[in-house]
């Protein structure tokens, strides 16, 4: 017996233009386990005054995503702690962020809290996985080249050296999946 917990997202983020300054994070989540009824979980959050204002002005679109991939892996967390079973947790985009916006104050100390989460997840024994629907993504081909670059004694290199470039996930996936 395995429980899936996926979740996903969206977010609104403060727009200078608009006469009143807000933002807001929503996150649902459902809960599939064999022979039970499908569970679902929807939090929304308003954001508003000191949550939405930095020094430089309002949070910018990457610290907002970031937000909403926290609250999505925090709704995870929450719920795996309650299964007595094992736990694959889906979400929609890869595990590692690739926002930008990495040197914005706001962004380090959420990040931080990010991996916090994913490594309360990983406590727990739960399989976290992301998944990407572009057919030109790479992220099954990057996790390989990490394997080729360990085994070459080259893992300083992992992100800079491509050994299987141009190869996309679609070369590896496309005689299994329609």
């Amino acid at each position: 017996a395995v429980t899936i917990l996926a979740a996903d997202g969206s977010q609104i983020t403060p727009d200078r233009n608009n006469p009143v300054q807000f933002g807001a994070i929503n996150v649902g989540a459902i809960r599939l386990h064999s022979g039970e009824v499908a569970r679902e979980v929807v939090q929304s959050r308003l954001l508003f005054d000191d949550e939405i204002r930095t020094v430089e002005g309002y949070l910018s679109d990457d610290v907002v995503a970031l937000m909403r991939d926290l609250e999505e892996r925090k709704v995870q967390a929450e719920l795996a702690k309650q299964e007595d079973q094992p736990v694959v947790t889906l979400t929609d985009g890869p595990l590692e962020l690739f926002h930008g916006g990495r040197d914005d104050k706001e962004f380090g100390p959420r990040l931080a809290e990010y991996k916090k989460v994913l490594g309360s997840l990983a406590e727990m024994s739960a399989v976290t996985a992301g998944y990407v629907d572009k057919p030109r993504s790479d992220l099954v081909v990057r996790l390989l080249e990490l394997v080729v670059l360990l085994r070459e004694g080259e893992m300083e290199e992992a992100g800079r050296k491509h050994p299987l470039f141009p190869v996309s996930d679609y070369d590896l996936l496309s005689g299994l999946l329609k």
